[in-house]
């Protein structure tokens, strides 16, 4: 049992660590930059927050674990619950996918109401510190031997630990401090997505939408049925969230990126794939303001390839890898990686090259995954995973067997929920059905 653990950052990566660290160490103080918000409002730290997300299957049995209750918290406050395969319309590669109940339940809340939840269920637990509108100057490394023993605030205060764990997402400074501590900096590898994205918060007529999810995902680029490359690179999403409100998402990579303004934002919508999106906002009202967010790349740092690790430093969550996150994937690696660290911790200690081996075998296939669905457009640049041609290929067959075999569909939303690995696609009776299907053209 450790004595103190500290985690860096306050977002879901840090809350997530913080409630994984409750059960291996005496207490655990969690600071972050960010004056401590009022309810459930986003942070300043955090302007993704006004935008969709979504919650993986595997994100909602990592936050179940970490948080027992919080699922029926989320639903107690509005979340709007389901199956994911009934609830969510989605046309993705071309076409729509068949609707029946999986047995795959799926809750959708804004981003800052599960931050609230979680927040004020860590702060109900004894041992946990949460110190917001706190500074960090930088941890307190020991190069003999190699370790870290704590943090030093801005201020010149320093917090000693068993355990610094750094949640700070992208703006992580782990990179640098590794490479002033002699140690390196990981190796990079990154993507460049040129995504974008603006949303807002609509109120629609009651029943104008009976799904929990609408999601409208841009043509492969080698689709000769829509050719055009405006088009093809556009997409949107609508989520049923608490309050009786839809979030919707407008999303674009490579400079293709939607329009604040509310009239030219309904018309943007209108030039994706499918109509849908922009007959809901027809008859919607806008609350509040559309916000924009800009993502060039997604990256992914190998901490687990570096030859020396500090003992009593472990890097998290979006600090080590950020993904695409039209794809949905970043809160429930995350959380499902702060279940990996209470578990590790648990049987070996605090064990930082284990630890971060093991993060990146939950990262592989959706960061495989996303990097290959990113080089279907000649405009991206950067890492691509080995035999991305016959994945692509092999993936466009998949989703052409998916829109007409529930059978497949279902397989796939197991990988897409991070339940299975890609692999589980190969399986002799699957396989067939896939190749079978007609190619895509």
């Amino acid at each position: 049992m450790l004595d103190h653990a500290i985690v860096m950052g306050g977002s879901v990566a840090g809350l997530c660590a913080a409630a994984a660290l409750t059960e291996v160490a005496k207490s655990v103080t969690l600071i972050e930059r960010d004056p401590e918000p009022a309810g459930a409002l986003a942070r300043k730290g955090t302007p993704q927050s006004h935008h969709a997300h979504a919650l993986l299957n595997l994100g909602a049995r990592s936050l179940a674990s970490l948080f027992p209750g919080v699922l029926d918290e989320l639903r107690a406050r509005g979340a709007v619950h389901g199956d994911a395969a009934d609830i969510c319309r989605w046309f993705i590669h071309g076409q729509w996918r068949p609707s029946f109940v999986k047995g795959l339940g799926i809750s959708v809340q804004t981003r800052p109401m599960l931050e609230a939840c979680l927040r004020e269920n860590l702060q109900a637990r004894p041992g946990v510190t949460l110190r917001f509108a706190t500074a960090i100057d930088e941890p307190s490394f020991n190069p003999a031997p190699v370790s870290v023993e704590g943090l030093r605030l801005v201020g010149g205060k320093r917090l000693d630990a068993d355990l610094v764990v750094d949640a700070t997402g992208r703006g992580s400074k782990s990179p640098k401090w590794f490479d002033e501590w002699g140690l390196g900096r990981p190796k990079q590898q990154s993507v460049e997505v040129g995504l974008a994205y603006v949303s807002g918060l609509f109120e629609v007529a009651s029943g104008a939408w009976p799904a929990g999810a609408l999601m409208i995902y841009p043509l492969p680029p080698t689709r000769p049925s829509n050719p055009t490359q405006v088009v093809n690179k556009r997409g949107g999403v609508a989520f049923h969230v608490e309050g009786d409100r839809w979030m919707v998402t407008l999303f674009g990579y490579h400079g293709e990126h939607a329009p604040t303004d509310l009239s030219a934002f309904r018309t943007w919508a209108g030039s994706l794939a499918k109509p849908d999106l922009r007959e809901l906002l027809e008859s919607a009202t806008l609350v509040g303001e559309l916000r924009k967010f800009t993502y060039p790349k997604q990256v992914r740092n190998l901490y687990e390839k570096l030859p020396r690790l500090p003992a009593k430093y472990v890097v998290l969550g979006d600090a080590v890898c950020s993904f695409d996150p039209v794809f949905g994937q970043g809160m429930s690696v995350a959380s499902a990686e702060a279940v990996i660290l209470r578990r590790q911790i648990a049987r070996a200690g605090v064990r930082p090259k284990a630890i971060q081996a093991a993060f990146g075998r939950v990262i592989d296939d959706p960061w495989q995954l996303t990097s290959a669905e990113a080089h279907l457009w000649t405009e991206t640049h950067g890492w691509k995973p080995p035999g991305v041609g016959l994945l692509q290929k092999f993936t466009a067959r998949m989703h052409a067997a998916a829109a007409v075999d529930n059978e497949v569909y279902s397989a796939f939303l197991d990988v897409v929920h991070l339940d299975k690995r890609p692999t589980s696609l190969f399986k002799p009776r699957l396989l067939r059905k896939i190749m079978r299907t007609p190619k895509p053209v």
